[in-house]
């Protein structure tokens, strides 16, 4: 059921959007559409380095995608009691990941529009859903506290790091 939900709200107008795109041969679609009909347009933007003209957009539709793909099969085959270091472990990742980036760069151009780059964001979601299964509200006063304090320490990396401003070297908690 939650599958089918987005599947018809999103993809339909989605691939709508891709056909028309197609049959008017637009100059980013046409050669290139296998990677929009299989959601891994973010992978193709990644290794390119480049923003396709018209489709820039479909990048993060192509990593909610990938992440709603990959997520119900590894739920599936996980024991219940390893679900919330698992939740942590994908939260932990994105971080980690966006730290060995310069690594990266000689393979991938853009490693922050890869899947793995976004885990933070998906992760907590799943780590909210799972407290709320588990009986937190959301009038949780700890929780509203701790969100407010992650907004600001969120405003300052970001803000903090254009205007030159110590990060601290937390820059990789923050996706750019």
């Amino acid at each position: 059921n939650y599958q089918i939900r987005p599947g018809l709200r999103i993809l339909a107008p989605y691939y709508a959007a891709l056909f028309f795109a197609w049959v008017v041969r637009a100059p980013d679609v046409w050669p290139s559409l296998g990677w929009y009909v299989f959601h891994v347009s973010n992978i193709k933007i990644a290794i390119e380095g480049a923003w396709p003209q018209g489709t820039a957009h479909f990048w993060s539709l192509a990593m909610q995608q990938q992440f709603y793909l990959l997520w119900p099969f590894l739920l599936w085959f996980l024991p219940k009691r390893a679900l919330l270091p698992t939740i942590l472990l994908v939260i932990f990742i994105a971080p980690l990941s966006r730290w060995f980036e310069p690594l990266l760069y000689p393979y991938i151009a853009w490693p922050d529009k890869m899947l793995w780059a976004a885990f933070d964001y998906f992760g907590m979601g799943a780590l909210l859903a799972w407290g709320i299964h588990h009986g937190m509200s959301l009038e949780n006063r700890p929780l509203k506290i701790a969100g407010v304090l992650c907004f600001i320490a969120y405003l300052y990396l970001f803000i903090g790091h254009q205007h030159g401003l110590p990060t601290f070297n937390l820059r990789s908690f923050q996706l750019s």
